[in-house]
């Protein structure tokens, strides 16, 4: 679940855990982000509004929100604590339009899936009281992503940690590590794609160059009349044998001005 609220930081409008996928590391990753115009053309389905928060329902609200985004976290943690599907509709043998017309209608009594729990499942108590919390009638009684991710934090921190546990633990900080290392290393790739660059256009005009980078053939050109311009700098050799690299370029430009002016 804390692999899960670290994907969700932003507003998604859409989760369901069938946008939940695990990879081989055994990390959650939420797909389906952003897409505002996919999402805003395409109506839901009355399947996926079984994790739609009430408010969402009432207006019609394609893109979502934050706090609806929370609701829909707690559907999706209801459905890993009870080990069933959402709202397990073969139970409360309800239709799938009657229970969204029963969220819909809300009340002072909402209706919520029953976390009926497994007695041999070892489950903090106060895990289900974050659910409840999480999926109440108001948005703004819902608590933030912040406070939904510290307080899970605090849950797991005085569990004893089996070896499974450990292993998952191990993996977690393996892909946050190494999605740092790879941040990392293409702001550097980036860096000195600019530094080839500036050096590549140096060398060759900017169109010539960005020809062949695409792997283009740079057509030669023929011109009737050209003009070559011939210029030299009085005592070079023996200024260079007295002067490092940086002080030879900066007296030769002084030299060219110079002799410019004059």
């Amino acid at each position: 679940m804390t692999a899960l609220i670290r994907d969700i930081c932003e507003q998604h409008g859409h989760l369901t855990s069938k946008c939940c996928l695990v990879d081989d590391r055994w990390q959650v990753k939420v797909e389906y982000y952003g897409l505002k115009l996919i999402k805003t053309s395409e109506p839901k389905t009355m399947k996926s509004l079984l994790w739609t928060a009430p408010e969402i329902i009432r207006n019609s609200n394609l893109v979502g929100t934050k706090p609806g985004d929370i609701y829909s976290f707690a559907i999706i943690c209801a459905e890993v604590v009870t080990r069933k599907a959402p709202w397990n509709l073969a139970e409360i043998f309800l239709s799938e339009e009657e229970l969204i017309y029963r969220v819909k209608k809300g009340g002072v009594n909402p209706l919520r899936p029953t976390l009926n729990i497994d007695p041999s499942l070892e489950l903090n108590p106060s895990l289900l009281h974050l659910i409840r919390d999480c999926w109440a009638e108001e948005p703004d009684v819902r608590p933030k992503i912040d406070m939904v991710k510290s307080l899970l934090k605090a849950m797991q921190s005085g569990q004893s940690n089996n070896l499974m546990d450990h292993v998952f633990n191990m993996l977690e900080q393996y892909a946050s590590n190494l999605e740092q290392e790879v941040e990392e290393r293409t702001k550097e790739l980036v860096a000195e794609k600019k530094k080839s660059d500036i050096l590549l256009y140096r060398m060759l005009p900017r169109a010539v160059a960005d020809k062949l980078k695409l792997g283009q053939v740079v057509e030669p050109e023929a011109y009737d009349q050209v003009t070559v311009f011939f210029s030299d700098v009085v005592s070079f050799t023996t200024l260079a044998s007295r002067c490092i690299p940086l002080q030879v370029k900066f007296q030769q430009k002084k030299k060219i001005l110079k002799n410019h002016r004059l």
